[in-house]
């Protein structure tokens, strides 16, 4: 009888429930934790790529706006002089002369705005006949305060010039890194979204025109003809637009 009320099984039997309740309960515990971890990691990277497109778009801005091309043609023309040839007065114009001089842009961005303006030919007016052109941006490697080595993803710059206006449209984003194309595609894509950014400026240009007559020596008239390129009103908005809907305001 003593045997039969023993309880040794039962209580074996309930330790086991208790053990794998408590494994359960850990399991869940540690999958949560992991996924919280896992969610900051992607919200820090997620910020920091964030910030990355924002700096390379003021960047960019910036060094526009601080920029300019001018162009300065001087046309001179001459009074009728005459010259001695032979026993013989000759009189004669000298034909009129053109100096050309140009300032071409200066600041990181000068290959993007030069290649954009036509002003090469002093005997004819400064256009601007725009262009296209794409370009990496990449950080270089930085340590943190942990001293661990902290990468950068790299930033694509999509730059555009309006033929006529000038006017130009900058759209950045990051570039999708290859191991991470297959594994994590629709996050990425979210992320990388989330990142892009459309940079518009204000193309302006401006003419100017002086002359002065009888400035002797023989010269008749000089004529300055100055030519300004400049762009403002740098306009950031999150997203990639189409040009023609996400113009400088004016």
């Amino acid at each position: 009888m003593k045997r039969l009320r023993s309880e040794c099984g039962a209580s074996i039997l309930m330790a086991l429930v208790l053990l794998l309740l408590a494994s359960m309960v850990s399991a869940v515990i540690l999958t949560a934790a992991t996924s919280a971890a896992r969610r900051v990691r992607n919200d820090r990277e997620a910020q920091q790529d964030y910030l990355l497109v924002s700096s390379a778009a003021e960047m960019i801005r910036d060094s526009i706006q601080a920029d300019r091309y001018y162009c300065e043609v001087t046309v001179t023309t001459y009074l009728l002089q005459e010259q001695e040839e032979n026993g013989v007065t000759v009189t004669y114009t000298p034909p009129p002369t053109v100096d050309m001089e140009q300032e071409l842009p200066s600041k990181v961005m000068r290959e993007w705005l030069a290649s954009g303006i036509d002003g090469s030919d002093a005997t004819a007016v400064v256009t601007i006949k725009g262009s296209e052109d794409t370009i990496e941006i990449s950080m270089p490697e930085v340590q943190n305060a942990d001293a661990e080595e902290a990468t950068f993803k790299t930033v694509v710059a999509e730059f555009k010039m309006d033929s006529g206006s000038g006017n130009i449209t900058v759209k950045l984003r990051i570039k999708p890194e290859k191991e991470n194309a297959s594994t994590d595609t629709n996050t990425n894509a979210d992320s990388e979204e989330d990142c892009r950014m459309t940079l518009t400026l204000r193309g302006n240009m401006e003419v100017t025109e002086s002359q002065a007559s009888e400035v002797g020596d023989g010269v008749e008239r000089i004529r300055i003809t100055g030519t300004t390129i400049t762009w403002e009103s740098g306009k950031i908005v999150k997203g990639i637009k189409e040009a023609a809907s996400e113009q400088a305001e004016k």
